[in-house]
């Protein structure tokens, strides 16, 4: 399996830092930052934003980590959408 840089981990790590980054750009702030512990998932849902677009809005004064951002569809409760639960377990295995 890979291992460091190329784990799914660090794969993960690496997408939710860009997530929170855009946020930050977008005008938001964090409790922290996102770090290789797994524990710290900053996750924005593609429906919501592909490449960082349209997150200009106003956001509370802080935003708590892990922070998943779905979109209006995937907080449907008829539509099943994975927890960030899968995301942590890729840290424990």
């Amino acid at each position: 399996a890979a291992s460091g840089e190329h784990s799914p981990l660090m794969a993960c790590v690496k997408m939710c830092q860009l997530h929170q980054h855009w946020l930050i750009q977008a005008g938001a702030t964090f409790d922290r930052r996102v770090d290789s512990s797994g524990s710290s998932l900053c996750e924005i849902s593609p429906l919501v934003s592909y490449d960082g677009e349209g997150l200009l809005r106003n956001y509370p004064a802080v935003l708590n980590l892990p922070l998943l951002m779905p979109s209006r569809y995937e907080r449907d409760p008829h539509i099943v959408v994975a927890p960030l639960a899968i995301v942590t377990e890729l840290a424990t295995n």
